[in-house]
């Protein structure tokens, strides 16, 4: 309903891209949906680059592939797996970005095959989610019917991330 309302057309900005234009002089303060672990004190003073940041990120990376479909969440993994997803979700993203500007054509064989790569490359995806990208990419292919499953497939929709100013 977000983007219906609310539609966007512009360049995605990402939780990595809010991470790193704040730090070091904002420190994570909370998540939504929650997929970080602060272990600090609620009371503790922000009063210098506490690497936090960091953390932050490094919990977003290796949760990247829960944002993919809200009726699952899995273990987090290994970071450098889900850079492959970032990858081809970007792609995607910037395909469409550009064809609703009509600067290129839609072409269903180009997000079919960078849906493909995410089905090879990213095996940390939930065997639902999976079965619902087939579905996506068989009805891109054949232009046929779209299957019930793929009206149930949703991302996470908007994220929301709080940080405190450093007071040094």
């Amino acid at each position: 309903m977000d983007q219906i309302v609310h539609a966007w057309s512009g360049p995605p900005f990402s939780i990595r891209q809010a991470i790193n234009v704040l730090a070091p002089s904002f420190s994570p303060q909370g998540t939504s949906p929650r997929f970080f672990n602060d272990w600090r004190w609620y009371k503790a003073i922000c009063d210098t680059d506490d690497q936090f940041s960091g953390q932050l990120e490094k919990s977003y990376l290796s949760q990247v592939h829960n944002f993919l479909d809200y009726r699952y969440t899995l273990p987090a993994i290994d970071m450098e797996l889900n850079e492959a997803l970032l990858s081809h979700a970007t792609a995607i993203y910037h395909n469409l970005f550009e064809m609703e500007r009509g600067q290129i054509d839609f072409d269903p064989k180009k997000i079919s095959g960078y849906l493909s790569m995410i089905l090879e490359e990213c095996l940390q995806i939930h065997p639902s989610t999976r079965d619902t990208i087939k579905n996506v990419i068989q009805t891109l292919e054949t232009g046929g019917a779209v299957s019930s499953t793929v009206s149930n497939w949703w991302g996470r929709g908007q994220q929301y991330l709080s940080f405190i100013r450093i007071t040094s």
